[in-house]
């Protein structure tokens, strides 16, 4: 079991400049967790800002991931999304989900 994935920007898309047919102003600010760039194994999460492994994609949502029982009982401490023991613990999610 290793995360190997980086934080890196998504590749930059083209500017639509005045493009008539855009519709960069009608889109929608709703916090969904959507795939927005895919590569071979990972998939872009604009919310967190990190590359994801596609399996583990289904898995994040927008609970955070807590160092412990205790800290997430007190809603205390959490691990930043993207970290090795943050993966760990989305890895466990799915692991729960599958049982």
């Amino acid at each position: 079991m290793s995360a190997t994935v980086k934080a890196k920007e998504p590749p930059s898309r083209p500017d639509p400049g005045n493009n008539s047919f855009s519709t960069s102003n009608t889109h929608s600010s709703a916090t969904t967790s959507q795939p927005i760039l895919s590569k071979e194994e990972n998939t872009w999460h604009e919310k967190l800002g990190i590359w994801i492994p596609n399996d583990l994609f289904p898995y994040v949502t927008d609970e955070p991931v807590y160092t412990s029982n205790r800290q997430a009982k007190i809603k205390g401490q959490q691990y930043t999304p993207g970290c090795y023991y943050w993966f760990l613990g989305i890895r466990k999610r799915k692991e729960a989900h599958e049982l």
